[in-house]
């Protein structure tokens, strides 16, 4: 499943779920309606918990909502992750100032990861993943590092899943 195909499954899962409006999914779901057009738009995959809230909101198993899709990485990737990171952030409820410093970053390295001007390293992952309390490997993946099928493949081969 591309993203785009993706998006389409979405829109017509949360219009089944009588969400009219993407402003009616954001209001219920504490997920911004700038980040349900993306998915919707096939710009962005929900990941980790925004999926989970998805999940709950629709009614439906996670497994239904996670996409069988191939990942591509491009130019916009490093933006993805830029806005991916600010709206965590601002989630939790920290300045770029007091995740720059529970994580030992300097902030203008967090304001150009935001912004987009800088793909982050895996070592700077784990510390933002340890200072935010969310998965390492989503990160890895909203990041371009991995996709999710890598993830998968590799559970499959430690016998995690079948």
């Amino acid at each position: 499943m591309t993203a785009n195909e993706f998006g389409d499954y979405f829109r017509s899962l949360r219009r089944s779920k009588g969400y009219k409006t993407q402003k009616s999914l954001a209001h219920a779901s504490g997920i911004s309606q700038a980040t349900i057009s993306r998915i919707e738009d096939g710009i962005q995959i929900p990941l980790g918990k925004t999926m989970a809230i998805f999940a709950e909101l629709f009614d439906v198993n996670l497994s239904k909502l996670l996409p069988n899709f191939e990942r591509s990485v491009d130019s916009s990737s490093n933006e993805d992750f830029g806005d991916y990171l600010r709206s965590l952030r601002n989630t939790k409820g920290f300045t770029p100032t007091e995740i720059a410093h529970s994580a030992g970053l300097s902030q203008p390295f967090i304001s150009q990861l935001e912004s987009g001007q800088r793909n982050p390293a895996p070592e700077t992952l784990r510390k933002l993943s340890n200072v935010l309390n969310v998965s390492y490997i989503g990160l890895m993946i909203k990041a371009g590092h991995l996709t999710e099928a890598e993830v998968l493949e590799c559970r499959r081969e430690a016998g995690i899943i079948d």
